[in-house]
């Protein structure tokens, strides 16, 4: 129970911590580059460090499934936040496969050294471990860095032309504000 606690204020660390304040952005259909960084950054820092913290305050070990779940979430699916946000959902998801694939690869090699009672030390659970962790890192990294790039790629697209139609206020009456992009 203490688990889905602290995971729940996790998610809404992440979600404080990224801006959400229910204010539209500048225009409509326009994403903000600092959001999507702030999206990717918070959506991954603050689950990993929930994770960490959870294992950390865990004595008894009892709630170590609920630390490892927060933690892979925040390490897969925290960096492609930024482009969830932007719009690019393809990017996102080559990001998280990537990830999964890595945090597949760590767990594999971890469980063949566990399982391997013979006294030799395989140095390929080391490589694929090695590989794997240095893969899952460098990914992140790339997709959290790379998130403002793909706000202004989803700004140059929406600015091709388009029409927007949204609610206004003009005065102190209800109306509808009407963009033209050409």
């Amino acid at each position: 129970m203490r688990g889905i606690r602290f995971a729940c204020v996790a998610l809404a660390a992440t979600w404080l911590c990224a801006g959400v304040n229910g204010a539209a952005d500048a225009a409509p259909g326009v994403k903000s580059e600092s959001k999507a960084l702030l999206y990717s950054l918070a959506g991954t820092v603050v689950p990993v460090g929930a994770g960490i913290a959870m294992a950390g305050s865990n004595a008894d070990g009892a709630d170590d499934g609920a630390a490892a779940a927060v933690f892979c979430a925040g390490l897969i699916a925290g960096p492609s936040l930024g482009h969830f946000y932007a719009g690019r959902p393809k990017r996102a998801l080559i990001g998280v496969g990537i990830r999964t694939v890595c945090v597949l690869g760590m767990a594999i090699a971890v469980g063949n050294s566990l399982a391997d009672f013979s006294g030799d030390n395989s140095t390929s659970n080391d490589v694929l471990a090695g590989a794997s962790l240095l893969l899952c890192a460098g990914s992140a990294i790339y997709d959290i860095a790379d998130a403002p790039q793909s706000a202004r790629k989803h700004n140059v697209k929406t600015q091709e032309g388009s029409i927007g139609v949204t609610p206004s206020l003009i005065g102190c009456a209800p109306g509808l504000r009407v963009d033209l992009r050409f």
